[in-house]
């Protein structure tokens, strides 16, 4: 990420993780609830959201105190917070992650709520959750997200070239 930073045809990167897709109850502010809909997770880092264009609508970002130690946090869709804290602001709101069987659950605190983004036209009101890669277990994956400055052909070539100079074994 640095490398490509550096580099005058990118203008941001950042990284993610898609983590699961799930429409199953779970427990928020301690109180069981179903969702109305199936509900979008993944990790991303903490310039994800400037590289993409999601705006933060209230709360914050994820920033460099979200580290595996640290207390868990999320950051929901404008459409999941609406649902999450019954239209009034989601900031504060705590969910308990059950998916994780035999563990422990751990709950994690809503920090921030970004702009909605649809990608299936069937789910005009799209339920995400956002966690930070930095809080979560090491992985061999990730997507390197990359917006260009200006010309998308010289910043794929640049971030393909990138990827590959720790070991030209790697795909892109």
């Amino acid at each position: 990420r640095e490398r490509l930073a550096l580099n005058s045809t990118i203008a941001s990167v950042a990284f993610m993780r898609p983590r699961f897709s799930t429409g199953a109850p779970m427990t928020i502010d301690g109180q069981p609830r179903r969702p109305p809909s199936t509900i979008a997770g993944m990790a991303v880092d903490d310039r994800y959201f400037r590289t993409v264009g999601m705006r933060i609508l209230s709360g914050g970002d994820f920033s460099a105190v979200d580290t595996p130690g640290s207390p868990l946090v999320i950051i929901v869709s404008e459409s999941f917070g609406r649902w999450l804290a019954g239209g009034g602001d989601p900031v504060g709101h705590r969910i308990t992650d059950s998916r994780r069987a035999g563990q422990a659950a751990p709950i994690a605190e809503v920090i921030g709520v970004v702009s909605d983004v649809v990608t299936d036209v069937s789910a005009l009101e799209p339920l995400a959750i956002y966690y930070s890669i930095a809080q979560q277990p090491p992985s061999r994956n990730a997507t390197l997200v990359v917006r260009a400055t200006s010309d998308a052909a010289a910043a794929v070539r640049e971030a393909h070239q990138a990827i590959r100079a720790p070991d030209p074994a790697i795909t892109p």
